[in-house]
């Protein structure tokens, strides 16, 4: 099969009497058949590294949304620290964040408090 990753994003902005809009579409094939969702538990403020299921190395899209309604999560590619220099996304309740980590990369979460994070992920 062809083309069976399919990835769009798309960013609108009103303000003022002028506006300004993004977007971008993609179709990519899918080397084997390894793709995960999930929704993931995070406890506390414990950092903890993002589940990616079995058998899957990062290097495709990943999707993570904050499924808190209070609770805000940042994701990082550092253990040790969620600081500017490592941060990917700091998502308020509700947002999410696409991207496409580098391949091999371990990408962790540090909640605001305990709050559950939707996961979908492919390898490419």
């Amino acid at each position: 099969m062809a083309n069976e990753i399919q990835a769009s994003a798309s960013l609108s902005i009103t303000s003022g009497g002028v506006s300004a809009s993004g977007s971008k579409s993609i179709s990519v094939d899918l080397s084997g058949n390894s793709f995960y969702q999930g929704i993931q538990s995070l406890s506390g403020t414990t950092r903890e590294a993002v589940t990616v299921g079995p058998d899957i190395t990062l290097g495709g899209f990943v999707l993570i949304i904050n499924r808190s309604t209070t609770g805000t999560v940042t994701i990082h590619y550092d253990n040790q620290s969620a600081d500017a220099t490592n941060t990917i996304a700091a998502l308020l309740p509700g947002e999410f964040t696409l991207f496409k980590p580098a391949a091999g990369a371990t990408i962790y979460a540090t909640p605001s408090e305990s709050l559950d994070i939707s996961v979908t992920l492919t390898e490419l």
